[in-house]
């Protein structure tokens, strides 16, 4: 596969991913699917073993909000999140935690809808 290329656009560069192959190859492609199982199986065992499995997605939420939020300006981190959680108390956080948690809020909206209807839609097809 042939490494992306840079182009200039308007004076600034951009990234090109490479180009798609016009063959693959059926023994690497099934080797790297065979791989990819394996690891899927692997991370499904390690999650099953958790007393808790939300602990990693609560952080990975969590991490999402922050991140998004911070493309808007804001400037909470996901310490500060998690002791306004926790406390529910402001003092000493940034004033950007109030929007930050609404970030998570609505981040755990979408993926609640997003669920259901997924979901409504594999039993509709059934």
């Amino acid at each position: 596969m042939s490494p992306p290329s840079i182009a200039i656009l308007g004076g600034f560069g951009t990234r090109s991913p490479p180009k798609t192959p016009h063959r693959l190859d059926g023994i690497k492609a099934h080797d790297e699917l065979r791989r990819a199982h394996e690891s899927l199986n692997l991370l499904k065992d390690l999650s099953d073993r958790l007393p808790n499995p939300d602990l990693i997605t609560r952080t990975a939420d969590r991490r999402e909000a922050v991140r998004s939020s911070q493309i808007e300006g804001t400037s909470s981190e996901v310490d500060d999140l998690l002791t306004y959680e926790v406390t529910g108390n402001d003092e000493g956080m940034p004033p950007d935690v109030h929007v930050t948690k609404n970030y998570l809020i609505a981040l755990q909206y979408g993926l609640e809808k997003f669920v259901k209807v997924a979901h409504q839609q594999l039993i509709a097809s059934w």
